[in-house]
């Protein structure tokens, strides 16, 4: 196994096993456990301890407001000027397990990634169009995402002769790589990456590492600009989905993918020795 291998695995079992509610469950499986041992006192304790982070965290802004810092980070794009060399939309909106199940296409909330790439597409009939996204399941299950997506724009009419795909990234930093060794970009091109707007900053971070110069079009927007509050009912899943974005931010900037801490609009400056 090699160590593109072991960081795949690794990033896929710590995002499955750190996400706040499934150590919230945890910590009440315990607590009540505890309860009918010698150790009740700490019982109650984990319990209190738990029920009051659930309840900072699940009906308070803060999962909104890191949620917001992260969609907010690139401005909202409604279209670009001619010409626009290629446009690249990632992966992560389709749902493989039910798609194979089922046997028809199943998406989940990031469709706006595929819609948006479609209209993008027909406003700029000269543009290379690619989709970047393999299987990123554990299992190593298809089918791909790009099969998928193939499947998707077929059934919606898109001219799907149009559009390359890469389906062998099972993540966003496989993707910038790939793409970039497939597409071999030249100065002076115009390439659009479309990716969720919270996703936004790690995906930029990463194309900029790889040695794309692109833009951001960020969609699937999931709060209003600047607006955050105590949610009601307790929205716990922007709380995971927070944690995940942030928390790869961090593994990318210590790992070397991405070379700030906190992409932006302008990337850092590159000094060489």
């Amino acid at each position: 196994m090699n160590s593109a291998d072991l960081y795949f695995y690794l990033s896929k079992i710590l995002a499955l096993v750190l996400q706040p509610q499934a150590l919230f469950a945890l910590g009440l499986t315990v607590a009540f456990a505890l309860l009918f041992t010698p150790m009740a006192r700490g019982g109650r304790f984990l319990f209190g301890l738990v029920l009051g982070c659930y309840l900072v965290f699940g009906m308070s802004p803060i999962g909104p407001f890191m949620i917001n810092v992260l969609e907010e980070r690139f401005p909202t794009i409604t279209h670009h000027a001619d010409p626009v060399t290629g446009i690249i939309v990632l992966g992560g909106s389709e749902a493989p397990r039910m798609t194979r199940a089922r046997d028809q296409v199943n998406l989940g909330g990031a469709v706006e990634r595929l819609t948006e790439f479609m209209r993008l597409g027909r406003a700029h009939p000269d543009a290379k169009l690619i989709f970047s996204g393999g299987v990123g399941l554990l299992s190593g299950n298809g089918p791909s995402e790009a099969q998928i997506a193939k499947r998707f724009f077929t059934e919606q009419g898109f001219a799907v002769n149009r559009v390359q795909f890469e389906d062998t990234a099972r993540n966003t930093a496989e993707s910038a790589v790939l793409t970039f060794k497939k597409l071999n970009p030249k100065a002076g091109d115009r390439w659009v990456l479309i990716t969720s707007a919270v996703h936004m900053p790690r995906a930029m971070g990463l194309f900029r590492h790889a040695g794309w110069k692109i833009s951001a079009h960020p969609v699937d927007y999931n709060t209003l600009p600047g607006q955050f509050g105590v949610m009601w009912p307790p929205r716990l899943h922007l709380v995971d989905q927070a944690v995940h974005e942030w928390g790869g931010l961090f593994v990318s900037w210590m790992r070397g993918d991405i070379d700030e801490p906190f992409p932006g609009p302008q990337p850092v400056a590159q000094v060489k020795p």
